[in-house]
């Protein structure tokens, strides 16, 4: 792992503090987890948004794909 430092307001110190206590974890481990959520987060929402862009580039044959694309899309997550 790599060492680095953050700061936070301590209202937001005192969340991650009782989050720790509550998953009987470090504070580190709950900043940690916090991270990886967020960027996994993140990318699900770059997906999305860059599958919306393809939406009537293409020709799929499908008659309601204009009406329906977020179906479609949906299905394949």
């Amino acid at each position: 792992m790599i060492r680095t430092q953050i700061q936070i307001e301590p209202s937001t110190y005192e969340e991650v503090k009782q989050r720790a206590l509550k998953w009987k974890c470090s504070i580190s481990e709950v900043i940690r987890r916090s991270v990886v959520e967020s960027l996994a987060q993140s990318q699900l929402e770059d997906k999305w948004e860059e599958s919306l862009k393809a939406a009537g580039r293409y020709k799929s044959g499908l008659r309601d794909l204009s009406s329906n694309h977020d179906a479609y899309i949906a299905d394949e997550w």
